[in-house]
């Protein structure tokens, strides 16, 4: 059975999880757009920069909405608030695997040289290398942390989206309390198809034709002699 941290209840961990992700959903969104809107005055800004701006802010402001309805939901456990909770998480989670993947090749194919620019020439050359080295390790570490971080809320939240799907599966479920099979009630059409001994008819006194007045049965030429 999943458990939050290994030992604590799937149902706290979304509780702890929701509003930590809406504060950092929340100022991501913030900063993006305000950066926007003071760039909006830039006449120079480039159409493709602007629209990764809006992109950027709408996901970001949806995922913090969504942040909202998991924590509600884990309130008053909400299977619908829940899964759509998951579900952005999820989606959050694809995100930053692709920038980030974006942003470390970008990374590795300038190798470094916004930041050698940054030191300058002469004896700052043998810093700068060194600087160069501990950003590249600083940047890869800080893409790989968040993602792993990541994974693991996605994976909580729906480890507990299923548990609430299997509690409100048992909630509507129709118990069985009573056998299903119930025996056949004998009445007056059933009485001689389960008549357990001799079937009447198939007696000479009740035979077809037979009123009575003859006693003997059929036996060729003899028939109707007393």
């Amino acid at each position: 059975m999943a458990k939050f941290l290994f030992c604590l209840p799937l149902r706290l961990g979304v509780l702890l999880i929701a509003p930590i992700q809406f504060l950092i959903t929340a100022a991501a969104a913030g900063i993006v757009w305000l950066a926007l809107i003071r760039r909006e005055k830039d006449s120079d800004l480039p159409t493709s920069l602007r629209i990764s701006f809006i992109i950027f802010g709408i996901v970001y402001t949806v995922t913090a909405l969504a942040c909202v309805f998991g924590f509600i939901g884990a309130i008053f456990k909400k299977t619908r608030f829940i899964s759509w909770f998951s579900f952005m998480m999820n989606y959050m989670l694809g995100f930053q695997i692709v920038s980030s993947i974006f942003y470390l090749v970008a990374f590795f194919r300038d190798g470094g040289k916004s930041v050698s620019q940054t030191v300058g020439n002469g004896t700052g050359i043998t810093v700068c290398v060194g600087c160069t080295h501990l950003s590249k390790t600083v940047v890869v570490i800080s893409a790989i942390i968040p993602l792993l971080v990541q994974a693991y809320v996605c994976y909580i939240v729906h480890s507990y989206r299923k548990r609430l799907a299997k509690e409100d599966a048992k909630k509507h479920a129709v118990p069985l309390t009573k056998s299903a099979y119930h025996p056949v009630q004998l009445n007056e059409e059933g009485q001689s198809l389960t008549h357990s001994g001799a079937y009447p008819y198939s007696e000479g006194a009740h035979s077809f034709g037979n009123s009575g007045k003859y006693d003997t049965p059929y036996n060729g030429g003899n028939y109707g002699k007393v």
